[in-house]
Order: structure tokens, then sequence, then C-alpha cells
């Protein structure tokens, strides 16, 4: 009896189900598309916020780990260590003397390497054919001894003339940190990067022009068109295209994301000596 009962009871149920016609099943799917399509840009924006955050933390270790390094080396930051013919980057050195920790294992290679030495939006993760090539893909430091508004203009009397080469270092190159006037505007690491015209293209490069991009890599704006950039007082900080050539470094040229070149150098403040 009870069986019945409940069997009575479903069958009234179903009759009073309606079932959704198919303009009612578009009409859901048209609400849940533009609802979709409002979220997606906001998840994007977040994704390239938190990117953006893991690069600027990045660079602040590694300038403090520079900092450290200068603190022991008569407050010489090195931007390329020259021993027999043989170079090595800002970014070897810290790991070799082990003022950044290093792995074996990091990014699928078996060289000595840690990822807070690139920037998170990279395309193509650091690995090398060999240890010393693996070293040169890391953010830039400024050539400052190729820049020609430091070399043959007022910026080296602004910021001072802080470029030096020892005579017995094997011509490697530092920067002194004692003879800086603006350490808080003076560039250590930016995002880098190269063309996408470039072979390379896709990976960090160790070194980056300042005064113009005449090779095929430079200061790449890999951050919604803003580059982070850490400063030799240690502190990092994003900055748009207007205000990397406003700063006392005074960056004239830029790779986009997209590995595209800026289409003219920017004008220059700093007189001729």
């Amino acid at each position: 009896m009870k069986t019945f009962i409940a069997n009575k009871l479903w069958l009234s149920l179903r009759k009073g189900q309606r079932k959704f016609t198919l303009i009612e099943l578009l009409i859901v799917i048209a609400i849940i598309a533009i609802l979709a399509s409002m979220l997606l840009p906001a998840l994007n924006q977040a994704r390239e916020k938190a990117k953006s955050t893991t690069c600027i933390n990045n660079q602040k270790q590694c300038a403090s780990a520079n900092l450290v390094y200068a603190n022991d080396l008569n407050d010489l930051i090195l931007f390329r260590s020259s021993n027999n013919g043989s170079h090595d980057s800002w970014g070897g050195i810290l790991l070799e003397n082990k003022y950044l920790p290093g792995s074996y294992t990091s990014l699928g290679n078996s060289f000595l390497f840690n990822s807070v030495l690139v920037c998170p939006t990279v395309r193509r993760s650091p690995t090398a054919d060999q240890e010393s090539q693996l070293r040169f893909r890391t953010y830039g430091m400024p050539y400052y001894q190729t820049d020609f508004d430091y070399t043959n203009r007022t910026k080296q009397v602004v910021l001072g003339k802080f470029a030096v080469t020892l005579s017995d270092s094997n011509s490697s190159l530092f920067f002194s940190l004692l003879k800086m006037k603006q350490p808080s505007g003076t560039v250590m690491l930016a995002d880098s990067g190269y063309l996408n015209s470039s072979n390379q293209f896709g990976y960090c490069v160790w070194n980056i022009p300042v005064h113009n991009i005449s090779s095929d890599y430079g200061l790449t704006l890999r951050h919604s068109n803003r580059a982070n950039v850490a400063y030799m007082d240690g502190h990092v900080e994003g900055g748009s295209p207007q205000e990397l050539y406003a700063s006392p470094t005074n960056f004239r040229r830029f790779i986009d994301g997209n590995g595209n070149l800026s289409p003219a150098q920017w004008p220059q403040i700093y007189q001729n000596l």
C-alpha cells in the first residue's frame, strides 16, 4: 500500500514538472557567456598583478644579494667578471659565491641557477647547453659604460662617476656605491628581453642598454606596458616608459611585451659635456 501511494505521488510530481524551451536555454547560455566575458578580464588582471608582485619580490632578493656582495667588496656592485678572457655575469657571480642560493635542478636543467633571477612572465624558461650561457639569461643590469649620455653628456655629472674598472681585476666592470650621487635614482636591475626578430626572443638578458637600443635586446615592458626596476639603494618599483624616461637614469628606448621596439629614441635631456 505504501509503495502504491509513493508511486502515485511521484507520478503527480512528474506531471507538474515543466521542461525548458529552446529559447529559455539559449537565454541562460547567453547570460552565462556575458558573465564570463565580464569576469575573465578581471581574472587576467589579477593574474598579471600576481606575476608583477612576484617579479618585484625577485628583484628585491637580487638587489639585496648585490648589496651584500658590495658590502664585502669595498662597496662595489659587480656588473661583469672577467678572468683570462672568460666572462661571467652579475648573477653567475652571486650564485658562484653563494650570495644567492642556487640549485642544480632548477628550471629543468642540470646547471646552477635560481628562479629569482628571472621574471615570471618570460615566454621561455632559461635553459642552456652550458652553464655560462644560462647565467646570462637573467634580469638586466644597465651597461653604463656604453651609455652615451653617461660617457659623453652630463648624466655622469648628475649621477656620479661610479662606473669603474679596477687595474687588478682583468677588465671586470663594477659600479661604486661610494661614487654614486643618486643611488635611489640609479637603476641596478630591470625587466629585460629580446626583440621578436631575435632567435633569443622570450628569454631575459643580463645587461641592457640605456641610451638607445641598437641591437636586439633591452629594457622590456613586461607588466601591462610597465617594467619593474630595482635601484641601487635596494628599493624596487614599477615604471611606465614616461616615468623611466623622466628618472635620473633616463631610459630612452623600450621593448614592449610582444617584443616590438618603440618607434623612435626619446629625446635627450642631458647636455653635452
